[in-house]
């Protein structure tokens, strides 16, 4: 196994130096530039994150072990091989035009939960280089419980990809994107945050001791006060979903009108606020905005570079959108 797979110094040097070939390149490596960032900043951040890449790696070299948390202990042996990478590589790379090979996985068989598949770690610290795990028994095979291991690990790298955005909201909904359920697909984005989750779970459990109470301990309570107070929250989240994912098809529609042959690639490379912004854009203005970024944003260059399509395949498709 290749231990760096970080870009080489000359591939940085040139992106450094604002060439668009060499930033297209590490944007298809899944280093995403972050709004309003140049080149030199954006290649510094990535010779920080291969120091802290290699300084992790020599914690699990020579058969060291590496408590990552309490319970979690990391191994070199239990390295994801790449063949099992590559796996998730070709879902990203379809959904989202990048393939990663930088980010460290590790097979656990100790420190997981009962019915967790796997999770992405990284520590608040600027520049880390995210660490995914995932149980043991994607080891030989390719499915546990509900999970399958590529749309597990394309997961986990989905987010990997887009950490520098440090964006919430409409996350997982791009993690989501390769699930081969149609229910996690939609409903994945609706847990963004811990307070999500937990807003969630303590109401329903409310109401159980109170039918306890009522049933059991014949407690005279009514019961309907917490019955509509188990379904508040999750009305919520059910609504704050179908929102975010209109103006998410919105905003695709009107970069796809725009020229953009993979509209959700140029997406995953925006903020949520960014995709609200551009869904309420008529097409003539949308095409303005990112003509006039990209005269100064490399992160909006490499973009248009990678995503868009040629000025001629554009017009063809306009001139069959007016015939049918």
């Amino acid at each position: 196994m290749n231990e760096d797979q970080f870009p080489g110094e000359e591939l940085l040097s040139s992106a450094g130096k604002g060439d668009a070939d060499a930033l297209a390149q590490l944007d298809s490596m899944g280093f995403l530039m972050k709004p309003r960032e140049n080149a030199e900043s954006y290649v510094g951040r990535i010779r920080a994150m291969h120091a802290r890449f290699l300084e992790f790696l020599e914690k699990t070299s020579d058969g060291k072990s590496y408590e990552i948390y309490d319970g979690i202990v990391l191994s070199q042996k239990e390295r994801i091989p790449d063949e099992i990478i590559e796996e998730a590589a070709r879902t990203t790379e379809a959904l989202y035009g990048f393939s990663v090979q930088w980010v460290p996985g590790y097979f656990v068989s100790r420190g997981l939960g009962w019915l967790w598949g796997g999770c992405a770690l990284s520590d608040e610290e600027p520049d880390t280089v995210p660490v995914f795990i995932i149980r043991k028994r994607f080891e030989t095979a390719r499915k546990w419980f509900v999970y399958t291991r590529d749309e597990l690990l394309s997961h986990e790298l989905c987010h990997a990809a887009r950490a520098p955005l440090h964006d919430r909201a409409l996350e997982e909904h791009f993690a989501y994107a390769g699930s081969n359920s149609r229910l996690r697909r939609y409903m994945g984005n609706c847990f963004q945050t811990d307070r999500d989750a937990v807003f969630f779970l303590l109401p329903v459990l409310l109401l159980l001791l109170v039918q306890i109470l009522i049933y059991v301990c014949l407690v005279p309570l009514p019961a309907w006060p917490f019955w509509i107070l188990a379904f508040v929250w999750p009305g919520y989240l059910l609504f704050r979903n179908a929102r975010q994912r209109r103006w998410y098809f919105t905003a695709e529609r009107n970069v796809r009108a725009c020229g953009f042959a993979n509209p959700g690639a140029f997406l995953f490379r925006c903020t949520s606020p960014e995709i609200e912004s551009i869904a309420k854009m008529e097409a003539g203005e949308l095409a303005r905005f990112i003509e006039e970024t990209a005269l100064r944003e490399p992160r909006m260059q490499t973009m248009v570079k990678r995503f868009r399509k040629g000025v001629e395949e554009h017009a063809d498709d306009q001139r069959s959108d007016r015939v049918s």
